[in-house]
């Protein structure tokens, strides 16, 4: 698995965030998540819920066309992982 997902694997109550190689904002925010799961789905979730509302919240306030934003938006996330997919050397 990926350092996110091993980090969230062994948070302890032990680990200090200033030890941490992550922001200390994140760590404190998988160690409330790890407190109440411990899979790492429902942390991914948590974080995606968060991420998105906060992103939708910004577009249709902050846009004259929110929907042509978000088009916008998913169609440079989709070229850069297709761009992304033939550029990766296997």
């Amino acid at each position: 698995m990926g350092p996110y997902h091993n980090f969230f694997e062994d948070l302890t109550i032990s680990i200090q965030p200033e030890d941490s190689d992550f922001d200390i904002g994140y760590v404190i925010f998988t160690y409330i998540i790890r407190s109440i799961s411990d899979n790492y789905t429902i942390f991914l979730t948590v974080f995606s819920v968060i991420f998105y509302s906060g992103f939708f919240y910004l577009i249709f306030k902050c846009s004259d066309a929110p929907f042509t934003s978000l088009l916008v938006f998913y169609m440079s996330t989709v070229y850069s992982n297709v761009l992304m997919h033939h550029l990766r050397p296997y």
